[in-house]
């Protein structure tokens, strides 16, 4: 899951330099393990602040330019948490972009810790 989550923070970078996206943060047992005993887990989770008329583009961006072909996005019922969901399929593991709905949210990632877990090019 090394190779996928650098892949991903690589990626999650670009779209954020490009601004597609106006930032992000990990979480879910992965940032959970920066913390404390690392927790299995099967998926990548991130918290990804963007307005919602560019998710579009964003997933559009994703699909053609850097050939995640299957990325999927989920649009939540009216009584969900989550209203957008980015599914990205790397390999043998895939990535969830939660796109921030409330401030709590957007405060999270504002007031996220950096970590440098990996050398990130």
């Amino acid at each position: 899951m090394e190779k996928e989550f650098k892949e991903v923070v690589r990626t999650l970078n670009e779209a954020k330099r490009l601004k597609l996206i106006d930032d992000f943060a990990l979480t879910g047992a992965l940032a959970l393990s920066a913390l404390s005993q690392p927790r299995a887990t099967r998926d990548i989770d991130f918290l990804v602040t963007i307005d919602k008329e560019n998710i579009g583009r964003f997933v559009e961006w994703l699909k053609l330019v850097k050939q995640y072909n299957l990325t999927k996005h989920h649009t939540g019922r009216r009584k969900d948490h989550i209203k957008d969901l980015i599914e990205l399929p790397l390999g043998n593991t895939w990535a969830d972009l939660i796109v921030t709905p409330g401030d709590i949210e957007k405060e999270a990632i504002a007031t996220a810790l950096s970590v440098k877990a990996f050398k990130v090019r």
